[in-house]
């Protein structure tokens, strides 16, 4: 529940940043809010293998345990 509240006040922040941006400054932080997003997430949910495999044999594209 945390990383989520953490998340949604990077996307308030990085949102706020955006819009009152110029045209050339809006690539930039497009570029830094993914950079962000990406870290910050891959840290407090990290993938182990990529595609994982449910209980019936089909590949999942996400994992349900943190």
């Amino acid at each position: 529940m945390l990383a989520a509240n953490i998340s949604l006040q990077m996307v308030k922040g990085m949102t706020t940043l955006y819009a009152e941006a110029g045209p050339k400054e809006k690539l930039l932080i497009i570029a830094e809010y993914k950079k962000a997003l990406t870290l910050y997430l891959g840290s407090v949910c990290p993938r182990t293998s990529g595609l994982q495999k449910r209980g019936n044999g089909k590949a999942a594209r996400f994992s349900t345990t943190l």
